[in-house]
């Protein structure tokens, strides 16, 4: 392993979580649980250290910071020294940020998760139907949902670096995914054949 940060970027619902699990277990890779103050949206919901807002004021050295869709996300610079972790999930402007104010060893690598908007509406219209009142409520979600991914992500061509498109076959993605991952983190995978 090298000292190379993969900072992933992709809209709501473009298969970030599922990719960076899958990551962490096969490659024995760790992503920042990054600090929000939003709630779990099941229990036992990873990638994120869930915080209240008091406890979120009280944290120190924070470098990347959003406030998106009313709730705080942030990453400490503990956090992006901290050379157990590999992978940080945020936004365009949790990388703005990241990029103005770090000036640490570690490389960082911007890396796009796109997938097609129809995709994305179906599986995010799944995911608050499990907790909205009913569908109106389920879709003006999903709407609010988009319309803020567009305009938080209106520089992602801009600022990644390698891109991976999780439209299609999850298995394909995940294959691109790892592979693009070994190649910057210096993880040599050794065939069991």
């Amino acid at each position: 392993m090298n000292n190379t940060m993969c900072v992933l970027m992709g809209k709501s619902a473009s298969g970030k979580s599922s990719l960076v699990e899958k990551a962490c277990k096969d490659l024995g890779i760790k992503a920042i649980p990054s600090y929000t103050t939003r709630p779990p949206r099941y229990d036992g919901e990873e990638g994120h250290t869930f915080v209240t807002d008091e406890q979120y004021s009280k944290l120190k050295d924070i470098i990347a910071e959003n406030n998106f869709c009313g709730k705080k996300y942030c990453v400490t610079l503990d956090q992006i020294e901290n050379p157990e972790y590999s992978l940080y999930v945020c936004d365009c402007t949790g990388l703005k940020a990241l990029k103005e104010m770090y000036a640490g060893e570690r490389t960082i690598c911007p890396i796009q998760i796109t997938c097609d908007e129809k995709i994305r509406a179906e599986r995010l219209k799944h995911r608050y139907a499990k907790i909205s009142k009913n569908e109106v409520e389920t879709l003006q979600k999903v709407i609010d949902r988009l319309v803020a991914d567009a305009d938080e992500f209106r520089d992602i061509d801009d600022l990644s670096v390698y891109c991976v498109d999780n439209t299609f076959s999850f298995e394909d993605s995940y294959n691109q995914f790892r592979e693009l991952l070994c190649t910057l983190l210096g993880i040599n995978e050794v065939d069991d054949d």
